[in-house]
This record gives structure tokens, C-alpha cells and sequence, in this order.
């Protein structure tokens, strides 16, 4: 965050700056936001129809052998189709952001709370994908997604308890269909949940109920591990675990 000026010339440079800097991020989430709905990037820009045949992990890759004759009973490509989806939701906050701010630009107006949130939940989801995939054994890339899975299926239970009083207030003549599908839905969530649960608990590493962890953690880690493309001058010369994390705590502020 700079400091505030009154200056006009500098506020209207500074604004430049920030709207090429969104830009620019736009673009490419966008690109992958495209790749996590499987769609894939032409090199003018569009985009080619679903095809998640196309998406899954290179063969012979690291993360093709992570999902290779690994609990069947889960369904294919369990580690990378559990890393993708976080970062799936990542990419649809940033290009969400990106829109809210440059609709708020050509409106005159700010949209601070709005881009703020999206931006909070970008990073918090971005966080996740790196925790389950950034350590370099395989037994524990496969005990996070295991974990994880479970966390997630856990907090699905008040999900389906609202369900369950909701249907059974309703009246309308839709009810019994909409009640037979739950009823499908609650049991495949039952099954998952308890074939999970029955696993070894050494082949499940699950991370801790606070968000903030996914955050610090990767934070870290990318400052371990800092990427090619990111320097101070294009990047957080403070680090990116405390920048991360700083932010983070400023988009919850918008929340609580």
C-alpha cells in the first residue's frame, strides 16, 4: 500500500499503472480459468470446446504417476483432479476481480469490497493447490489430497442437514423428484465419507481447520521456491509469505 497523494498527475499515473497491472493478471487467468473448465487457448486468444480428455496429466509426468492405480475406488486422477479444483476457483475470482475493478473504472466508481473479496478467495484457493502438490514425495501429495477430500466432504454435513429441512418443508409438486435426487446425492457422500474415513489415519495428512494455514504455508513456500518471472520490481519485495498473507488479513476484514 503507498502512501496517499493529492497530487492529480500521480493519481492519474498510479491509476494507469494499476489498470495495465490488472489487466495483465486478467489475461492470464483468464487463460487459465479456460483450463480448469477444460477449455483449451487458442494462440489468437479463443477458446475450443470442453474436452476433459484433453486435461489430464501428461503421461509419465510426476503427477500422472501420482494418480496411477491410486484408490480406484475414488474415481480417476483423484490427486490431480483434487488439486485442480481450488485453483479452478482461483482463476474464476481473479477474472471476476478484473472485471468488478474495470466496470467500477469505466463507472467512476470504486468496487474495493467486492474486488477485495474475490481477491481474498483467489489467493486462499491458489494456497490450497500449492499445499497439496508443492511437497516432493509422492506418499505425501497423496495423503493431503486424502486429508483434504475429507476436510471438504466434513463440512459438506451442515450442507446436507439444511437439505434435508428444506425438503422436507417444501410443498410444491417438484418435491419428490427433488428428494429422490438428494437422496442419491447424500448417499454417494455417505459412501465417500466413509471410505475415507476408513483409510489408515498415517494415509491421511489433514490440514488444519484455519484458512490462514493454506495461506502461510504456501507463502513460505514460494519464497523458498520463488518462480523465474517474479522479481522485486514486479513482485513483493518483502516476500511473499507476509505479503500474502497481509493481504489476506486486510480481504477478511471486508468479510468479518
Amino acid at each position: 500500500m503507498g502512501a496517499v497523494t493529492t497530487d492529480p498527475r500521480e493519481r492519474l499515473l498510479r491509476m494507469a499503472g494499476l489498470m495495465w497491472s490488472n489487466a495483465d493478471r486478467a489475461t492470464r487467468a483468464w487463460r487459465m480459468g479456460e483450463w480448469a473448465l477444460l477449455h483449451r487457448v487458442r494462440a489468437d486468444g479463443s477458446s475450443k470446446p470442453r474436452d476433459p480428455s484433453q486435461f489430464v496429466p501428461d503421461r509419465g509426468s510426476s503427477l500422472d504417476l501420482d494418480d496411477a492405480h491410486f484408490l480406484p475406488e475414488l474415481g480417476g486422477n483423484f490427486v490431480s483432479s483434487t488439486a485442480r479444483f481450488p485453483v479452478m476457483n482461483a482463476a474464476e475470482c481473479l477474472v471476476g476481480a478484473s472485471q468488478t475493478f474495470g466496470a467500477s473504472l469505466e463507472q467512476r466508481r470504486t468496487s474495493t469490497l467486492s474486488t477485495g473479496i474475490l481477491c481474498r478467495s483467489a489467493i486462499e484457493s491458489a494456497a490450497k493447490t500449492i499445499w497439496l502438490l508443492a511437497d516432493s514425495n509422492r506418499a505425501v501429495r497423496r495423503a493431503r489430497s486424502l486429508g483434504y477430500t475429507e476436510r471438504e466432504i466434513g463440512y459438506q454435513k451442515k450442507c446436507i442437514a439444511v437439505e434435508t429441512r428444506f425438503l422436507n418443508v417444501r410443498t410444491d409438486d417438484r418435491r419428490d423428484a427433488a428428494r429422490q435426487s438428494f437422496a442419491e446425492t447424500e448417499q454417494q457422500f455417505r459412501e465417500r465419507l466413509n471410505f475415507l474415513t476408513s483409510l489408515p489415519k498415517a494415509a491421511r495428512q489433514r490440514p488444519p481447520s484455519d484458512y490462514e494455514f493454506f495461506v502461510r504455508w504456501a507463502g513460505d513456500w514460494i519464497d523458498q521456491n520463488p518462480p523465474p518471472h517474479i522479481t522485486n520490481a514486479d513482485g513483493l519485495p518483502y516476500g511473499m509469505s507476509i505479503g500474502a498473507e497481509r493481504f489476506y488479513t486486510v480481504g477478511s476484514s471486508f468479510v468479518h
